[in-house]
């Protein structure tokens, strides 16, 4: 009687929120797969089942582009026509308030350093 057969009941207690310096969503645990990119172990004969055979805890990659991409249109659909989207921004839980373009600035401007890794590098 488990929403998944394979994942321990740990993975299931996962908390999320948002990177206040880089704007980038973050969650998961290394109980669970982060994103629909990751495979959950089925196998106890290997000894992985229940496992993520990527555990991304923290932000991933796919997710902070569709952030990006939904805070992007945001600010554009609230620009061109605020009684069509009248929200503005965001308040966080600290209390701090972005509107959709300072939230796509901070995603845009963190996102090579933190997922870019040069070559060699």
């Amino acid at each position: 009687n488990h929403l998944d057969c394979q994942m321990v009941h740990e993975g299931f207690d996962v908390k999320a929120g948002v990177q206040e310096d880089t704007g980038f969503i973050y969650g998961g645990s290394q109980h669970n797969c982060g994103t629909w990119m990751d495979k959950m172990g089925s196998s106890e004969r290997a000894g992985n089942k229940g496992k993520p055979a990527t555990p991304r805890d923290g932000c991933a990659v796919e997710l902070t582009g569709l952030a990006y991409a939904t805070v992007s249109w945001l600010s554009r659909a609230h620009k061109t026509d605020a009684s069509y989207y009248p929200h503005s921004g965001v308040e966080l839980k600290s209390g701090a308030k972005w509107s959709w373009e300072e939230w796509a600035g901070k995603i845009k401007g963190s996102f090579d350093d933190k997922f870019w890794l040069p070559e060699g590098g």
